[in-house]
């Protein structure tokens, strides 16, 4: 193998690795800020959560239950709907 072709692979190797690490590094900042503002602010925003109930009156209350339902399903009971706008 050609010295040129050593050179391009090892940049390569180099530059693939750090690309890596630096998105490892991102990912971990990321999921420890999330457990952070988890841990210091959980239930600020849980008691803002629109219920059927007392929703607006121009969004009907089936939609309302069913978005309550998709949010519960895709996130396994950890997320909350915060607030509902309609778009008419």
């Amino acid at each position: 193998m050609s010295e040129t072709w050593e050179m391009a692979l090892y940049i390569l190797a180099v530059g693939m690795t750090t690309i890596f690490a630096i998105l490892g590094i991102v990912v971990l900042l990321g999921q420890t800020l999330i457990r952070l503002v988890n841990r210091f602010a959980p239930g600020e925003l849980a008691a803002s959560v629109i219920s059927p109930s007392t929703s607006p009156a121009s969004i009907p209350d089936q939609h309302i239950a069913a978005i309550h339902a998709t949010v519960e399903i895709i996130t396994a009971g950890k997320g909350s709907v915060t607030s509902i706008q309609s778009e008419r």
